[in-house]
């Protein structure tokens, strides 16, 4: 007999029991909470579902963590040009784990897109896509959308130099489109150059409405993934289910304890520099987008200044903004009966040929202005990524 055996409860002991149930009670008659636990952990799946698996749970861990760490850092941001970058330097500097919050928002940010771009990656290479999950995977492409909008409307709040030029690369993008692209840019920016106005734009649109549109959107695609079910590996459609509590849950757990993992070696590792205040006067060397644009960036420089009548640049941001054409055109351009890969081969052959191009841009984007040494010699990558040696080093 345990020590436990011998403890006889008391009354206070019973009437909390008592209370405990009431207030149960009184939430399951009204909002159905434990119903709706148990819906959710009841969820078959598929017993032989893989870690790739786990990439869209990884997703709404890191989505969780930018929404934590985004409230605690806009208690002490201010969205002024002339108190931007010392409200930030105050997070880092003076608050208490402030560095910590503002590293875990900035990392967490770049995990967060290449987690949805891996997400994205398995749902192509099962075909997960196809009928009826065909809306799911629209809202999904929307939500990459939105997530590329999140990082680079974030990216110009710090208002250091970095950031700043690196804004105003991207906002003179879309300049280039003829008829609507200087509109576009006094849209994005609130005026001819940016300014306080673009701050504040750029702020309101990173903590008010891009939050509502992506919370909108997960919920839109987990009651959908929740009707349809998990698809399951290509060619076992008719695997044995299981319970997704706590099967599926583990593996997801698993995962997510290895993202932060990954995501605190970073923060220390290799913390987010905040680098000397903006200065529209002076311009730094080497600005470059984010890496999530740098492809693009890149592309636009492989066309000339014209090409027939229209500008070589808008050329390339047509043809560039087309890969995320071809994403959502994805399961009208299958044509292959099946998920598995060997009915899909021209599809697959396409995507993995986009998928390479996006690869070695963005590696050329990164190299292209840099000196590298390799084996004791030293290369230069010139604007476009062509190398020549160095002589003299």
């Amino acid at each position: 007999m345990s020590y436990l055996d011998l403890v006889q409860p008391t009354a206070g002991d019973r009437l909390a029991v008592r209370a405990l149930k009431a207030t149960a009670r009184f939430l399951e008659d009204r909002i159905r909470l434990v119903s709706l636990v148990d819906f959710l952990a009841s969820k078959p799946v598929p017993h032989d579902l893989n870690w790739a698996y786990t990439l869209g749970s990884v997703c709404l861990f890191l989505l969780a963590n930018q929404i934590v760490t985004g409230v605690l850092l806009a208690l002490y941001y201010r969205p002024a040009i002339s108190e931007a970058y010392e409200s930030v330097r105050h997070i880092e500097e003076e608050v208490t784990c402030g560095w910590l919050v503002r590293q875990l928002h900035a990392w967490g940010a770049n995990l967060m897109i290449l987690a949805l771009c891996f997400h994205m990656a398995r749902v192509l290479w099962y075909g997960s896509y196809k009928k009826p999950r065909e809306i799911n995977w629209l809202i999904g492409v929307g939500l990459l959308l939105a997530t590329l909008t999140f990082g680079f409307t974030g990216y110009l709040l710090p208002w250091d130099q970095l950031s700043y030029w690196a804004s105003k690369v991207g906002t003179e993008i879309p300049g280039a489109l003829p008829v609507i692209g200087s509109v576009l840019v006094k849209v994005m920016r609130g005026g001819e150059e940016i300014t306080g106005a673009t701050v504040g734009r750029f702020y309101t649109l990173h903590t008010l409405v891009l939050p509502g549109i992506v919370l909108g959107l997960v919920f839109l695609h987990l009651a959908i993934m929740r009707y349809h079910g998990i698809t399951a590996l290509p060619g076992k459609e008719h695997s044995r289910k299981v319970p997704f509590f706590p099967h599926h849950v583990m593996k997801d757990a698993i995962s997510i304890y290895l993202t932060l993992a990954v995501l605190y070696v970073l923060v220390v590792v290799s913390p987010w520099k905040l680098h000397e205040k903006a200065d529209a006067l002076v311009t730094p060397e080497g600005v470059k987008p984010e890496w999530y644009f740098l492809w693009m960036y890149q592309f636009i420089k492989y066309f000339p200044q014209q090409i027939g009548f229209m500008s070589g640049k808008v050329v390339g941001i047509v043809l560039s903004s087309g890969v995320f054409g071809l994403l959502a055109l994805a399961p009208v351009l299958d044509f292959g009966e099946g998920r598995l890969i060997q009915q899909r081969k021209l599809f697959m052959s396409l995507a993995l040929a986009v998928l390479l191009g996006v690869l070695s841009l963005t590696v050329l984007g990164y190299i292209c202005e840099r000196d590298i040494s390799l084996l004791g010699t030293t290369i230069h990558f010139d604007i476009k990524g062509f190398p020549e040696k160095v002589t003299g080093k």
